[in-house]
């Protein structure tokens, strides 16, 4: 069993933010609007965190956001996460990581991204291990590199960016399949 790799940057990048790769301008990884927060309770997200995200993420020139939460991370919200990304004209996609489907549904959204000429953002709660793998899909499947490759080239990048980042080419292997 391979065992995850875990960046640990000195200074990291704001809200965890950071390209997969060098590749291409298109698949960023980040931390949820609000923070990566222990024990959040229903509803306590501050506003003030989640409006200081979306502006982070408009002046980088982000258009698109991929968003994996599952339903009770939704709960961390008073109002719907949704509508706040439409109201900050961002086009979302939702797909939570074991929904069905969901490796094709979130390499339709990066694509979409790409035809569009627009970056797209993979966030789950960190930032770290659910959107990086399948931040990283996105390596495997456009540039046609192994899962240990892919693995292996987003660690690097997330080194370079200062960017918290997990690493298991098994389980990219596994969730792709």
């Amino acid at each position: 069993m391979v065992e995850d790799v875990v960046t640990k940057p000195e200074s990291r990048a704001p809200f965890n933010y950071g390209p997969i790769s060098g590749r291409d301008e298109i698949v960023y990884t980040c931390e949820r609007p609000g923070g990566n927060k222990k024990n959040d309770a229903p509803g306590a997200t501050p506003q003030d965190e989640i409006d200081e995200w979306f502006t982070f993420m408009k002046d980088h020139d982000v258009k698109r956001i991929l968003c994996l939460l599952d339903d009770n991370e939704l709960a961390f919200y008073a109002s719907s996460l949704f509508d706040m990304y439409k109201e900050n004209g961002m086009i979302c996609t939702h797909v939570p990581m074991k929904s069905e489907n969901a490796r094709d549904n979130v390499f339709k959204a990066m694509s979409d991204a790409e035809n569009a000429g627009e970056r797209i953002v993979v966030h789950c709660t960190g930032g770290k291990g659910r959107s990086a793998r399948a931040a990283t899909s996105w390596l495997v499947t456009k540039y046609g590199l192994s899962a240990s490759d892919a693995t292996d080239e987003a660690i690097q990048t997330a080194r370079e960016k200062d960017v918290i980042r997990l690493g298991n080419y098994e389980k990219l292997e596994k969730w792709m399949k």
